[in-house]
């Protein structure tokens, strides 16, 4: 019914885009404790009048929370001996629930992993309430599970360009597989140092929801929360929080555009850091997600790439600087650079 809605309705999922509130916290000395989780669920709970409400008055447009991986959580969590932190990652994915579809995406999974320079090390069911969530939020729920996967011989710092291939090569896998259902399937993060709780629910809910937020040994020295509210997008739990890298706040009108404009320039594309790898991959944009993650995707692309956090973002929201005549002259030569 919603594909048919899609195809022969007035809804254009390329015209989707999102405005949200977001908010972070971190302890400037590096402390992790568990308080920064409960601190980021109440900032989170206290921008609940930044997210939409549907039909359903107990499921939103969807809310999420990025933090550092919780190493001693982890390790007691799975009984046995994970590799040092630093030296290992989580991922966190949302799969269909049709156990023969689940389990031939698992196993694509693992297959990619086993042709990588990675080691697979195991998958976590992770705990959760579904009594929390409302009725359409269950109706469309995944199966969450996160994936552990070992550095094994690749440098450290090769290792976030590494799950980035891999991120991306499973993505393709993936969506080859034809099933009605494979479009509940995605990684919500896939990273060394930081992990994403989301779903499609309100602010109040995370921490019912997600059990493993209850936990004291479940700590970080910061925390992104994000509260989602689209302007013109069907809520899914694909679409909560759709942060890797950023946490964007606002509407970007000429996504289409932009998107159109990287396309055309991605057969261009050279690095010294990703090498001959870029070519393969099919998808550097998602498929089918919002304005803000489109720009977050570019973000990671551009930083695990070798740039810094602040020259990715001046190359994709550039300042007005045509007729900015206070602008030192580098910076105008920069941005006309980036335009060409």
């Amino acid at each position: 019914m919603k594909k048919q809605f899609i195809e022969h309705g007035a809804y254009k999922p390329e015209y989707e885009s999102d405005n949200c509130g977001v908010g972070f916290i971190v302890d400037t000395n590096g402390r992790k404790s568990h308080k920064m989780i409960d601190d980021g669920l109440d900032m989170l709970n206290n921008m609940a009048h930044r997210g939409a409400v549907g039909y359903d008055d107990q499921t939103g447009d969807g809310a999420g929370l990025k933090f550092q991986i919780p190493h001693d959580f982890f390790k007691m969590a799975l009984g046995n001996d994970l590799p040092s932190p630093g030296d290992y990652a989580v991922g966190m994915i949302f799969l269909p629930l049709a156990p023969d579809i689940r389990f031939e995406c698992m196993a694509t999974i693992e297959r990619i992993i086993s042709n990588s320079k990675l080691e697979f090390i195991q998958w976590r069911n992770v705990p959760i309430n579904t009594t929390a969530a409302g009725s359409y939020a269950r109706s469309t729920l995944p199966e969450i599970q996160q994936l552990f996967i070992k550095r094994n011989e690749v440098p450290k710092n090769d290792f976030e360009k590494e799950l980035f291939i891999l991120r991306k090569n499973i993505d393709s896998a993936i969506l080859n597989i034809e099933s009605e259902y494979i479009e509940n399937f995605y990684i919500c993060s896939l990273s060394s140092h930081s992990i994403v709780y989301k779903g499609l629910l309100l602010a109040n809910q995370m921490k019912t929801f997600f059990k493993d937020l209850q936990s004291t040994s479940f700590k970080t020295a910061y925390i992104v929360v994000h509260q989602r509210y689209s302007t013109n997008t069907s809520p899914s739990w694909k679409l909560a929080h759709p942060f890797k890298y950023i946490a964007h706040n606002g509407e970007i009108n000429t996504i289409k555009g932009n998107i159109q404009k990287f396309e055309s320039k991605k057969e261009n594309l050279e690095s010294k850091i990703f090498g001959d790898a870029l070519v393969d991959i099919e998808h550097l944009i998602e498929k089918d997600v919002s304005d803000s993650a489109n720009l977050d995707n570019i973000v990671e692309l551009f930083t695990i790439g070798g740039r810094s956090i602040l020259h990715a973002l001046a190359m994709l929201i550039p300042q007005p600087w045509e007729n900015a005549n206070y602008l030192n002259e580098n910076v105008v030569d920069f941005y006309k650079f980036i335009q060409i």
